[in-house]
């Protein structure tokens, strides 16, 4: 595949780094709009390669946890784990894609990290994105079908806080998960997340463990979740030709080192949430072509003003943002569908579908 301005040998020679490409707003020409090809890795001098420790973090198989001790890992996960969702979304007797992962790691993970390791919340974070957007083959109604059967394993009566036990067994929205994804890359397994990767998946992280590139072009189905905003350490967030639907949501905006952002050739829907992007002071390219996303995007919008000619607001000073290309549905043609999307500062426009 041809690269605009750059052959293949010359973006990975060590002239020019990923890095670069990120900087540069470099993108993939062919049939596809810029932006729907996967982009390139980050560039390995973002940072030491972190190396799994593997068998150091797990302290005991499932099977050789008692009851006892799994109520009240259960019961600690949920405490642990509930800032990062909505509030209530981890509720007892309730049925998502939430309290599906928190069930994974209390009953079925065999790496059973601690609820103080400082990997948790990612993990559990992964394995949300992953019963969020694996659901191909879900029943008609999707979790609430779902509920009344799986509620019955962690219901009110069955708590710590009335005495009750839990029966340490895989819950039934678990086991019958459905694999929706072409390519599992190592969800849901023993491995570190840093090694959730394949054909794509988690392609990168930091010295520290932490997930820096997440990119997956794998069939996903379904929604994506806000609990992506607390990967606090992306720089690269790819989602782009899967078949994600549900709104874009305000949560990426906390994601301040971002670089790449790409969610075209989708089934999106709702609004550009621009107001809630104006800290991605390090974002250089938006895809959003190809979705169902209607609505007016401001030049005086947050994310205009992440553009790097912005012209800032009467009275107003630059944001000093990065931002080079940012493409939508946007493209006027004459006996053709309106525009979905009014954009002001978009650099590349596309017809609706």
């Amino acid at each position: 595949m041809a690269f605009t301005a750059l052959s293949a040998g010359a973006l990975f020679s060590g002239s020019l780094w990923a890095s670069d490409w990120l900087r540069e707003g470099l993108y993939y020409r062919g049939d596809s709009a810029p932006g729907g090809d996967p982009p390139p890795p980050l560039d390995p001098a973002e940072g030491p390669a972190f190396r799994p420790q593997g068998a150091e973090a797990i302290y005991a198989p499932p099977d050789a946890i008692s009851d006892a001790d799994f109520a009240i890992r259960l019961y600690q996960l949920r405490q642990a784990l509930s800032v990062y969702s909505e509030p209530g979304s981890l509720a007892v007797g309730m049925t998502n894609p939430r309290t599906a992962a928190l069930h994974w790691l209390a009953a079925v993970d065999p790496r059973r990290l601690s609820v103080d390791d400082p990997h948790l919340p990612q993990r559990y974070i992964l394995a949300v994105i992953y019963f969020s957007t694996n659901s191909a083959e879900w029943p008609e109604g999707g979790w609430d079908e779902l509920s009344k059967e799986a509620a019955a394993y962690d219901t009110g009566e069955n708590t710590m806080e009335n005495g009750g036990t839990l029966r340490k067994e895989v819950p039934p929205f678990v086991a019958a998960s459905p694999d929706g994804w072409k390519q599992r890359l190592h969800f849901l397994s023993e491995l570190h997340e840093c090694d959730w990767n394949g054909n794509g998946g988690v392609r990168s992280c930091d010295s520290e463990g932490y997930v820096m590139d997440l990119s997956l072009w794998n069939n996903l189905r379904g929604t994506v979740p806000p609990e992506i905003g607390h990967l606090s350490s992306l720089k690269l967030l790819y989602l782009s030709r899967n078949e994600l639907s549900g709104t874009i949501p305000e949560a990426l905006g906390r994601l301040v080192q971002l670089r790449y952002l790409g969610l075209s050739h989708n089934r999106l829907t709702g609004t550009v949430p621009s107001h809630a992007f104006g800290g991605l002071l390090r974002l250089t390219r938006f895809t959003l072509e190809k979705n169902n996303i209607r609505g007016v995007v401001r030049r005086i919008d947050p994310l205009c003003q992440l553009m790097v000619d912005a012209k800032p607001p009467r009275g107003g000073a630059s944001v000093g943002g990065s931002l080079i290309h940012l493409t939508a549905d946007c493209q006027q043609i004459v006996g053709w569908k309106e525009p979905e999307v009014t954009c002001a500062c978009c650099d590349k426009c596309y017809r609706a579908r």
